[in-house]
């Protein structure tokens, strides 16, 4: 005789026939899309990255789920992802994408997400208005990210670009912060920067700065204003 388990999760009822004759697998007809942050993700897209095609069907029993996955580990627009099978001809794609926060100023096509990672922006977003960070290498990690956080989560200054290439230049006097704001740019210390962005707004309400200019702050107390042609 057979017996029937049930079992309750997340608000719905999955039924389990013990003993029930086996039946074959059927193509991969559908794919369930989830996830929190999914909605960039096309059905066109998610498919490629899984390997179906409706041209070379293949069979549910022979999806390799860990090859699968291990696979999409490498996708770096993927944060994280999961892959199940469903009834007989069914898949499920569960995904988080990573979302850019800013774009990345020494290459093409790629985005930068809150943890500092970095990934190719097409074919899942669309150009977007972000901030322009130049690093002088691909990734983005230790100090560079830190001050990068620092002064994107700034609310106070409208952001176009941020330069941290020299920031840790082996010349003292090389080393320095470079922020491209609406109108003017910024050469500040590697260090105390939040002290030299408030001396920036004092200089803008007393009005001496004009349209364009280049503001050195790097040495204590002073500024050095320079006019661009």
């Amino acid at each position: 005789m057979t017996g029937l388990l049930l079992f309750m999760g997340c608000g719905a009822l999955f039924f389990s026939i013990k003993n029930a004759p086996s039946k074959p697998s059927e193509p991969v007809r559908f794919l369930a899309l989830t996830g929190a942050e999914r909605r960039p993700l096309t059905p066109e897209v998610a498919s490629e990255l899984l390997g179906l095609s409706s041209d070379h069907p293949i069979l549910l029993d022979g999806v390799d789920l860990a090859k699968i996955e291990a696979s999409l580990d490498s996708i770096s627009f993927l944060k994280e992802a999961k892959v199940r099978k469903w009834g007989r001809d069914s898949l499920e794609l569960d995904v988080t994408l990573r979302s850019p926060i800013a774009l990345h100023g020494d290459y093409v096509n790629r985005g930068i997400d809150v943890e500092g990672t970095t990934f190719p922006l097409s074919p899942i977003y669309t150009p977007k208005k972000l901030p322009l960070i130049y690093t002088g290498t691909e990734r983005i990690e230790g100090q560079q990210w830190e001050v990068v956080q620092a002064l994107l989560s700034r609310e106070d200054i409208s952001i176009e670009a941020i330069d941290v290439t020299h920031l840790l230049s082996p010349s003292l006097g090389q080393r320095e912060v470079v922020l491209m704001l609406k109108g003017h740019y910024l050469r500040l210390q590697t260090r105390d920067f939040p002290h030299q962005i408030s001396s920036y707004h004092e200089l803008v309400r007393e009005g001496v700065l004009p349209e364009g200019a280049i503001i050195d702050l790097r040495l204590d107390h002073m500024a050095f204003i320079q006019r661009t042609p």
